[in-house]
């Protein structure tokens, strides 16, 4: 029996290991993740591939705060939402935006995200991202979890919000977060 066992969790470890972004919360914990999310979504080799990973582990770093701070079952729910839309169609899900948008909403009395209008740039728009994930990191660091999870959902909605451009035009999300066109 004991040899059983020992197999089922070597089983177990596998399938953990073979998992690396959906799991890497359970293994390192939200603020890690929030590191590697920043390291894909704003390093040096921007790919598409790279800014979804960073995008979703952004996500899963929101969920596993909001659950650690006994955040709200609808604001969770939402999360989660987001999440798994964006899991299958990243970078522009409606559906996913709108949670994140709803997520927000809970989060800020209310209100709904903006950019800030001093954004006018791409560089401007990736410093304003980074700003928001240290800001996220320190908070949950603190142990206050409700404003961390803030700053990674504003963080996730200025990825997915279209930056103003000259005449008015939306900046495609590929070259909002730097990635080079295909």
């Amino acid at each position: 029996m004991v040899r059983i066992a020992t197999s089922g969790l070597a089983a177990a470890i596998a399938v953990l290991m073979w998992s690396p972004i959906e799991n890497e919360i359970s293994a390192r914990g939200p603020v890690e993740t929030i590191d590697r999310a920043r390291q894909l979504l704003l390093g040096a080799d921007p790919s598409e591939d790279r800014c979804r990973s960073g995008f979703l582990a952004l996500l899963d770093a929101a969920v596993e705060a909001a659950r650690a701070g006994g955040l709200s079952a609808e604001l969770r729910a939402k999360l989660e939402a987001a999440r798994d839309r964006f899991g299958r169609s990243f970078p522009a899900d409606e559906q996913g935006t709108l949670a994140l948008g709803a997520c927000h909403r809970l989060l800020a009395s209310g209100r709904a995200f903006e950019l800030p209008k001093e954004i006018t740039s791409i560089d401007d728009a990736r410093r304003h991202i980074g700003r928001l994930l240290d800001s996220a990191r320190t908070l949950l660091s603190e142990n206050k979890m409700e404003a961390g999870v803030r700053a990674m959902v504003e963080a996730a909605m200025a990825v997915v919000t279209p930056m103003a451009a000259p005449l008015e035009a939306a900046v495609p999300i590929r070259v909002h977060l730097g990635v080079p066109p295909r």
